[in-house]
C-alpha cells in the first residue's frame, strides 16, 4: 500500500473551501507531524535490540544477555523498546483525529466536535471509496488490537513486555503479552509482529486520507460544474 498523502493539496482545499479554516489547518499540520513522530518511535523500537540480540546469537548467548553479565544493557534496551512501542501506539491512536477533517470537509451537517469520532463519521458518510476505506480500517484485526492496547495501558495496566526463549524453535526475543479489552482477547505477539501491526493501522489511516483528497477534489469539480451551468 502506498503511504503517500498529499497534505499540501489538502491544505489548499481547506483554504479555498472551508469555513473553519484555522481549526482544520491545525488538524492537518498535527497529522503531518504525527507521521514523522510515528516513524521515529517505530524505527527506534525496531532497532532497540540491534547489536544486543539478533539471529546470530546462540540460545546460550541469548540467555546470558537476559540473565548474565550483560543484563543491564539488555534490560535498558528492552525498556527503550517498550517505551517506543507505546509511543507508536499512542501516535497511531491520536491519528484518528484525521476524521475531524472528514467531519469538517465532507459531512453536512457536521457532527459537533466534542462528539465526533471515527465510528460516527463512518456511519454518517454516504457511500464512497472513503467510507469503504474507513470501514476496512474499523474491521481490521490490528485496529482492534491498537485500540484495545492503548485503552488498556492508559486506563488499566501496562501490557507485559518480557523476554521469551524457545529451545524447540531456537528463537529468543521480546514478546508482548496477551491482554483482554471489552471481552475481546488479544494473543501474545513478538515485537516485530506488533510493529508490523501498528504500521498497518497507520498506513490504513493514511489510505483514508488519500481517499479524502480524492473525494473533496471530486466534490470541488462538481460544484464548479454546477456554478458554470
Amino acid at each position: 500500500m502506498s503511504t503517500a498523502w498529499n497534505l499540501n493539496q489538502l491544505r489548499d482545499h481547506i483554504r479555498s473551501q472551508s469555513a473553519d479554516t484555522e481549526f482544520l489547518l491545525e488538524v492537518t499540520d498535527s497529522l503531518g507531524r504525527s507521521v514523522d513522530i510515528f516513524h521515529y518511535h517505530l524505527f527506534t523500537a525496531r532497532d532497540a535490540l540491534k547489536g544486543i540480540l539478533d539471529d546470530s546469537h546462540s540460545m546460550v548467548e541469548a540467555l546470558d544477555l537476559a540473565f548474565g553479565e550483560q543484563r543491564r544493557a539488555y534490560h535498558h534496551a528492552t525498556l527503550v523498546s517498550e517505551a517506543h512501542i507505546h509511543g507508536c501506539f499512542h501516535v497511531a491512536r491520536n491519528m484518528f483525529d484525521m476524521f475531524q477533517l472528514v467531519n469538517g470537509l465532507v459531512l453536512n451537517p457536521a457532527i459537533p466536535v466534542e462528539r465526533c469520532d471515527i465510528w460516527k463519521v463512518h456511519e454518517a458518510l454516504a457511500s464512497s471509496d472513503l467510507r469503504e476505506e474507513i470501514g476496512q480500517l474499523l474491521e481490521s484485526a490490528w485496529f482492534s488490537y491498537v485500540s484495545g492496547f492503548v485503552n488498556t495501558i492508559k486506563h488499566r495496566r501496562l501490557v507485559q513486555h518480557s523476554f521469551t526463549v524457545s529451545f524447540e524453535d531456537n528463537v529468543a526475543g521480546i514478546r508482548i503479552g496477551a491482554f483482554e479489552y471489552r471481552g475481546k482477547s488479544h494473543p501474545p505477539y513478538s515485537v516485530n509482529e506488533v510493529l508490523h501491526g501498528v504500521l498497518d493501522v497507520k498506513n490504513r489511516i493514511v489510505g483514508c486520507g488519500r481517499a479524502l483528497n480524492v473525494l473533496i477534489r471530486a466534490d470541488a469539480r462538481t460544484s464548479q460544474a454546477n456554478e458554470g451551468s
